[in-house]
């Protein structure tokens, strides 16, 4: 009878923790293929061509931040910085071009700041051992004031034709910016989850002292996932230029809530060591299906902040819910 109890028991935790997985695996898809159903209902445009194309456009920007902010959310990271590197690097981007830079410099430049921007993070965080929430917060102010500084707080205007062909060229019907924003999500797929990179990234975030007992470089790795949401992060930037064909010092806050906002809705883990980017990708969808679909329903703006923080919410206690369920 005893026997009968402890396999009861035992067949009970491995159905609760076969739901977290398929609600972690597909809940984001769910959420997306329900919210787009309510949306067809609620409007006639939204499945129009032009909405469509319109929703992958807005998504670009935080699509790119969310592929970088996986990388490091991944290993229990979180970086609150983006928004501001997003700004300065396309004031830098701008006044780059305004000088007549040539492209390929331009582009070589803005990656090397992403790359240094996410090791100046990641070193703090690893060797001064200061928690990555102070660390880029302080970063997050830093490289605002930085270029409010340089900028003077004024938009940068005037740039050559190729910014203005970037952000509104086409391949198909698909705007130029999102594939761009695929492609790099692509690339990111294929790291975590096809290369041994990527098997340290879900290492170090699942359980850093394991992986240090396994020869894996914490430290190094904590740092390049910061390195690799610079560059993303930095990609962006280079994009808003294109898309607002200027510089805007002001642009960029709050992205950085959305970013994540779209790696948590995607199922990463916000504890680390579990999700992808094929989630992120669905999650960076869901936002911009939810904010086009208020946008057609001429929801005011104030509503759409109290709808979105809501969902962020919703999506982090179902997080907590389904790690209790695998563990329980």
């Amino acid at each position: 009878m005893e026997k009968a109890d402890i396999t009861g028991k035992d067949t009970t935790v491995v159905i609760r923790k076969r739901r977290a997985d398929y609600v972690r695996r597909f809940g984001s898809l769910a959420i997306l293929l329900l919210l787009s159903s309510v949306m067809c209902v609620l409007s006639p445009y939204f499945l129009s061509t032009g909405n469509i194309m319109n929703i992958i456009r807005q998504c670009s920007v935080i699509g790119l931040l969310g592929i970088g902010m996986t990388f490091v959310i991944l290993t229990g990271g979180i970086d609150l910085s983006v928004g501001s590197v997003v700004a300065f690097s396309g004031c830098l981007v701008a006044q780059m071009a305004r000088i007549g830079f040539p492209v390929p410099v331009v582009l070589l430049i803005t990656a090397l700041l992403g790359v240094g921007f996410g090791a100046i993070s990641g070193t703090l965080i690893t060797r001064a051992r200061i928690p990555p929430f102070i660390v880029t917060l302080g970063m997050m102010y830093a490289v605002r004031g930085a270029v409010l500084t340089m900028t003077g707080g004024a938009p940068i205007t005037g740039l050559p034709p190729f910014y203005r062909v970037l952000g509104s060229m086409n391949i198909g019907p698909v705007p130029l910016i999102a594939v761009i924003w695929l492609c790099t999500g692509l690339l990111g797929y294929i790291l975590l989850d096809h290369t041994k990179l990527g098997r340290h990234i879900y290492a170090a975030g699942g359980n850093q002292e394991a992986a240090r007992f396994s020869g894996i470089n914490v430290e190094a790795i904590t740092t390049l996932t910061y390195i690799l949401c610079g560059v993303c992060t930095c990609i962006a930037g280079l994009i808003t230029v294109a898309r607002l064909d200027s510089a805007q010092p002001v642009v960029g806050m709050g992205y950085e809530l959305l970013g994540i906002a779209a790696v948590i809705v995607g199922g990463t883990s916000f504890f680390g060591g579990e999700g992808g980017i094929g989630g992120t990708l669905i999650g960076t969808l869901v936002f911009g299906v939810l904010q086009n679909g208020m946008n057609l329903l001429n929801v005011n703006t104030y509503t759409q902040q109290i709808v979105t923080g809501l969902v962020i919410v919703a999506v982090v206690f179902l997080d907590v819910q389904t790690r209790r369920g695998r563990r329980f």
